[in-house]
């Protein structure tokens, strides 16, 4: 799977699924919320209540979220699909079944291209950058 680093500015976010779609496939960072855009699917064959990333501060195991906000813990820097979460690799899985080094999105400032992940800035910076 690329990872797709095309932006719009129109809906500032950044693309994480060669299926570019405003309305599924990008994460807010302007701090901007719009019901259109508040989450990133994970798998866009998967259901939508359980498989998003909130930005809008709103944090629910249900729907199984991470903060990239600042008012996070190392708790729950990390959101794996089975549930099980991890502070080590700081990531949310695209599917459940992909190793750390390939098919990630992490939430710290470092992009490793190398690693294919697509990362965003913490704190007031994710919501200021317009990326």
């Amino acid at each position: 799977m690329r990872i797709d680093e095309i932006r719009s500015t129109k809906h500032q976010c950044m693309w994480i699924d060669v299926i570019r779609s405003t309305k599924h496939q990008c994460m807010r960072i302007d701090g901007i919320r719009s019901t259109k855009h508040q989450c990133v699917w994970i798998d866009v064959t998967r259901g939508t209540k359980h498989q998003c990333v909130w930005i809008d501060g709103i944090r629910s195991t249900k729907h199984q979220c991470v903060w990239i906000d600042g008012i996070r813990s190392t708790k729950h820097q990390c959101v794996w699909i089975d549930g099980t979460r991890s502070t080590k690799h700081q990531c949310v899985w695209i599917d459940g079944i992909r190793s750390t080094k390939h098919q990630c999105m992490r939430i710290d400032v470092t992009r490793s291209t190398k690693h294919q992940c697509v990362c965003g800035l913490m704190g007031s910076e994710a919501r200021n950058t317009s990326v």
